[in-house]
């Protein structure tokens, strides 16, 4: 990753790092519809108090200067690079998820959204996972309790140590990837739903609330995580669809599920991840 080693150090011109792997297919893909942003929410027993919170996320600046970056392209590739706009605050009263402005070169890839006890993140993919935001968020929550109950905040947790910064900032996929790996099989053409699209705009807010732990106690008993338990959920509910349209071409129901890849390295490395 390019340009990183003058991340957190202000006195330096700014850094810029070429986007990782996993993001170089958003710029080209995200539109005003598919937009390409994550959410995160968290929801207090109590109302946000916004003076706490501005200080803590201030602090986010220094402890994840990697974040306050925008995205930027040349002739061949995109690239992120730090901007001088500090986050701000916005009153989440919209609809969630919205496009970034891609004609503000100097514009963030995140939001950080407050409505009464309701704090939210949105970020772009281009930046970072939902794994990767939950972790903001939770950092973010963490400091600001410290703040509004103690008044201080543990000086600990705002150093940005070479090896910690090497590892939050490293595009992984160039140390994992093996020459030798064969190429994917060809597969056929999968199920697609039978139904025509909406009209723009399509996309809407539909809120569900499920009991986690009827959710846990059900994947318990079918010996699956949760995460397995509710593809086959979602799998048998496109397989009632299927049977019940008759499609005359039988296909084969896929539903792709990204991967948290942390789980499975991390455990191999040395470094201590606190928070992403």
């Amino acid at each position: 990753m390019k340009g990183k080693n003058n991340i957190g150090n202000k006195n330096k011109s700014l850094f810029w790092f070429s986007l990782d792997n996993a993001a170089k297919i958003f710029p080209a893909i995200r539109t005003q519809e598919h937009t390409t942003v994550l959410r995160c929410t968290a929801v207090l027993h109590h109302r946000i108090t916004i003076r706490y919170l501005l200080e803590a996320v201030s602090l986010a600046e220094k402890r994840f200067p990697y974040y306050q970056v925008s995205l930027h392209h040349g002739i061949f590739w995109y690239y992120l690079e730090e901007t001088k706009r500090p986050f701000t605050l916005a009153p989440d009263t919209g609809l969630p998820c919205q496009a970034f402005n891609k004609h503000d070169t100097n514009a963030h890839l995140l939001r950080i959204l407050v409505y009464k006890n309701r704090l939210s993140i949105e970020c772009s993919h281009i930046l970072t996972d939902g794994y990767g935001a939950s972790q903001f968020l939770i950092w973010i929550l963490d400091t600001y309790h410290s703040l509004k109950h103690s008044d201080t905040i543990d000086k600990t947790k705002l150093g940005l140590d070479k090896q910690l910064l090497e590892a939050e900032t490293e595009d992984a996929y160039s140390r994992y990837f093996k020459d030798n790996i064969p190429f994917a099989a060809r597969l056929s053409k999968s199920f697609h739903l039978p139904y025509k699209l909406n009209k723009k705009p399509r996309f809407d807010v539909l809120v569900a609330i499920l009991n986690m732990q009827e959710i846990k106690h059900k994947s318990a008993q079918k010996g699956v995580s949760i995460t397995e338990y509710l593809i086959a959920v979602q799998l048998f509910a496109l397989q009632q669809i299927a049977t019940h349209k008759n499609t005359s071409k039988k296909r084969v129901i896929r539903i792709q599920v990204p991967i948290n890849l942390r789980n499975i390295y991390l455990r191999r490395r040395c470094v201590i991840f606190h928070y992403l």
